[in-house]
Formats: C-alpha cells, structure tokens, sequence
C-alpha cells in the first residue's frame, strides 16, 4: 500500500510540474506576441546622396522618435501607445546602426567614426528608453517602467529620470523599499532634487524591513526638510502636464 501511495505522490507531482511548465511556456508566448504586436518592425532606410547606410539609419532612427513624441504630446492614451510602438521601432533602427559598425557592414567608415555614431546611438537608446518609462507611467504599466529604467541604469548608474521615474513605479506598485533605495541613489546624485523630494513625502518608509535605517532615515530627512510649495511646483515642472512625465529632447 505505501508502495502505492508513494507511486501515486510521485505521479502527481510530475503532473503538477508539466502543467506548470505548459502555464508557463503559454504565459511567455502570450508575452512574446503581445511584444510583437507593439513592436512593429524597423522600416526600410534609404541613404541619402552621399550618406552612408549607417548615418541614414541612426538619422531614421532620430526621426522616429521624434515622431513618437509627437504623438506622447498630443496626450490621449491611444497616441501615448502608439508612441511606445514608434520609440520601439527607434530602438530597433539604433540597434541596427550599432551593430552596421559593430560588423563592418560599411567598409568605407572610419574606426573613429564608427566609435562615434556606436556612442550617438547608444545615447539615443537612453532617451528612448526613459521616454518609454515615461509612457508605461502614464499606462499604469509600472512593471515594465521598472523594466525600461533598470536597462537605462544598466549602463548609466548616474541617470537621475532613471532613478526617479523607477521610484515613481516602485512607490505606486507599493513596493516602498525598493521606492527607498532608488530616491537614496538618485539623492547620492542630486541631495536637492525638489521632484524626488516630493515624492520622498509620498513614500511612507517606516516598517520595510529591506531598507537599512539609514537609508530609511535620509529620505525621510530629506523630505521633511522639503517645503511643500517648492516641492509641488518643482513635481508639475518634471511632469510637464502635472501627472504626465515630460518625454525626454
């Protein structure tokens, strides 16, 4: 009997486990397609006279963006998604530029030049990719402006939007802690930065086991010391429309 019975656990785990397993593989696919269907493809680039392949694609890819935050400004939630779409397919175009000099795919660019537009594209990857923390905040989609700032700090610790907009997403998440350790980072950068200070007296700190005390403690201090007026004017300036964060130049 317990021979049985031992069969019968070990057989309802392994169903357990396939059915995990099946749940998950259809959870990535769901998430693959619905990436897909946001991210069109990046559009055919045409040189001008004179123009390499690699310069006329970081120009489209400039282009782009620019298109996108035409459609972010102009507010209603349909256009704030299509610009997520338009600055993904930026980010395809400067990824694409970065690796025509990465491959040599133009042999008459010079190492110098490649260098440089490698550093142009890798630029406008950041601003794309603050601009989409922007909208995913406007979306309520605070997972993913988590996700867009993370890829920005990846490569620049020192990114004051990645920091604050990745606090912003933390504290409506409720994730207070996290929210803690990101406004002592962007702090450590920028002690007096009235946005962050505002939302330092939004962020309720005590009791978070995950944050040290002293980290707890500076970002209270920070914000007690913050006039609300100041910090209120200075909140409305960063988001440029009071709840709509700016997109980035």
């Amino acid at each position: 009997k317990y021979d049985k019975w031992e069969q019968y656990v070990q057989e309802n785990e392994r169903l357990e486990k396939e059915m995990k397993e099946q749940a998950d593989e259809a959870q990535r696919q769901a998430t693959y397609q619905s990436m897909m269907r946001r991210r069109p493809p990046a559009d055919d680039v045409v040189a001008e006279e004179g123009e390499s392949i690699v310069a006329a694609t970081l120009r489209r890819a400039r282009e782009v963006k620019e298109e996108g935050s035409e459609l972010y400004r102009e507010g209603s939630m349909y256009n704030v998604k299509k610009a997520l779409a338009t600055w993904d397919q930026a980010l395809l175009l400067s990824e694409r530029t970065k690796n025509f000099v990465k491959y040599k795919k133009d042999p008459d660019l010079e190492e110098d030049q490649g260098a440089s537009i490698t550093s142009e594209a890798s630029a406008l990857q950041c601003t794309l990719r603050l601009n989409c923390a922007a909208a995913f905040l406007r979306l309520k989609d605070y997972h993913q402006c988590v996700a867009s700032c993370d890829e920005v700090l990846a490569t620049d610790k020192t990114n004051v939007k990645g920091w604050y907009r990745k606090a912003q997403a933390l504290a409506a998440l409720g994730n207070r802690g996290d929210a803690v350790e990101a406004l002592d980072a962007l702090f450590a950068l920028e002690p007096d930065n009235a946005a962050a200070l505002q939302l330092a007296k939004q962020v309720a700190v005590s009791g978070d086991k995950r944050v040290t005390d002293k980290k707890a403690l500076n970002v209270r201090a920070r914000a007690r010391a913050q006039p609300d007026d100041a910090a209120n004017s200075a909140a409305s300036a960063d988001s440029g429309r009071g709840d709509q964060p700016a997109p980035e130049s």
